[in-house]
């Protein structure tokens, strides 16, 4: 199967460690651009280049695995493409600690029933 694997930039040692399995399993693995991408579009097309590196990544892809720090924009970008290209997601790592948990959690503390 031919996995591309999108996510959250401080996520890449776990996303590489688990690449790693999955290639050792037989899928073929792709991972997204960085920051750190060299640009076929010049030097002041970073941004661009990496969101069109990325659709192409999901345009290859049979499946989607998942690293999201749940605030990451260029993830949801990511996310976005998977969703217009009809691309089936799986969500492998989703980092528990969002605001929406503090404010359930500080909602808690006042709940009396």
């Amino acid at each position: 199967m031919k996995i591309a694997i999108i996510g959250t930039t401080s996520y890449i040692e776990r996303m590489k460690s688990y690449a790693f399995k999955l290639v050792n399993l037989g899928h073929e693995v792709r991972m997204p651009a960085f920051d750190d991408h060299d640009s076929e579009l010049g030097p002041d097309d970073i941004e661009l280049a990496i969101c069109l590196h990325n659709r192409d990544l999901v345009k290859w892809a049979d499946e989607i695995h998942l690293f999201w720090d749940q605030r990451s924009m260029g993830t949801m970008f990511d996310l976005g493409m998977c969703i217009a290209l009809d691309k089936p997601v799986k969500a492998i790592y989703l980092e528990p600690k969002t605001f929406k948990n503090v404010i359930l959690q500080w909602e808690k503390r006042f709940n009396t029933n």
